[in-house]
């Protein structure tokens, strides 16, 4: 499917668009589960390796990112898919250069942005650690 260089696509290819929409996670298990309305690792469901969490997917994106956007995941879940990332995980930039604690500060969610950079001890960039010095309660 072509798009534009910002992302966008023509109009015409709409049904292209829908079917990659559709079928867009199926090479990438843990993308899919982090995308579903209750994701949950466990022994009967998934169970990520570390290279699973830094899999970037065909838009760019690690698995923690679409946690951070699922408002449905549980902060445990975002935990420990870092747990098994390592604090490494934060820092991969996606196609545009933010990082999981940019794309937190973008949703705004103070519980998320508090998570991460507690996982993070402020080892990250420089807006990452003005985001930690704002009172979050």
């Amino acid at each position: 499917m072509k798009t534009y260089d910002y992302g966008d696509y023509n109009e015409s290819n709409d049904e292209e668009v829908k079917a990659w929409i559709k079928n867009q996670h199926d090479n990438f298990p843990l993308h899919r589960l982090c995308c579903s309305e209750d994701p949950i690792f466990n022994q009967t469901t998934f169970i990520p390796t570390k290279e699973e969490c830094f899999r970037k997917d065909d838009c760019g994106n690690i698995p923690l990112i679409y946690l951070i956007y699922n408002n449905t995941a549980e902060y445990d879940i975002m935990e420990e898919i870092v747990k098994i990332g390592g604090k490494d995980s934060l820092l991969i930039e996606d196609r545009t250069g933010l990082n999981a604690l940019h794309r937190a500060w973008e949703v705004g969610d103070r519980a998320v942005i508090r998570l991460l950079v507690l996982i993070s001890e402020n080892e990250t960039c420089r807006r990452c650690r003005e985001a930690s010095r704002v009172q979050i309660i």
